[in-house]
């Protein structure tokens, strides 16, 4: 049985299966899955604190404390799809706007469309070309009830395939 975990180390952890479908993993899982190992890597190998001395040493644990807690955080806000970095980005941006209150604002895409209040339009509206189509397609299926097709005697006349029904008059009046 392949095991269902991830390991930082060789390469053949990138061979197992999904446990839901066991399917092996597609190319696109492998490269993120690498991606992100990578990324963990690096942020473990720049910001591991170096030990100086036996003297410094609770100073060491505090410090690497300290850093697992905020890599755990990040974990956290990385599950709830959040991206810390993603947040620094919006909180710069939010400064900008609040640091220079004399700039006019933007106009919104519902100010520049202007539509007010509009009913809601069915999706074939949209496009008059293929409307006129169905309307034609329409058309010709009321119009055959009310006009025979044309058939061409190919053998000798053996009667009618549905029979005669007596209520029925499909004849023409002459003016």
């Amino acid at each position: 049985m392949i095991s269902a975990q991830w390991t930082l180390g060789s390469p053949r952890s990138f061979v197992n299966f999904c446990p839901v479908t066991r399917n092996p993993p597609t190319d696109q899982q492998r490269a993120r899955k690498l991606k992100s190992l990578t990324k963990t890597r690096r942020i473990l190998m720049t910001r591991l604190p170096e030990s100086e001395g036996d003297s410094d040493s609770d100073l060491d644990e505090e410090a690497a404390l300290n850093f697992y807690r905020e890599v755990e955080k990040r974990v956290k806000l990385k599950r709830k799809n959040k991206d810390p970095e993603a947040e620094e980005v919006e909180e710069n941006n939010g400064d900008d706007e609040q640091q220079d209150p004399d700039n006019k604002r933007g106009i919104t895409y519902q100010m520049a469309k202007n539509k007010g209040l509009t009913p809601k339009r069915k999706k074939i509206d949209r496009n008059p070309r293929v409307k006129h189509r169905e309307k034609f397609r329409r058309a010709k299926i009321r119009r055959k009830g009310q006009v025979r097709d044309v058939r061409r005697e190919e053998q000798r006349y053996s009667g009618e395939m549905s029979g005669i029904r007596a209520g029925v008059k499909k004849s023409t009046k002459l003016k």
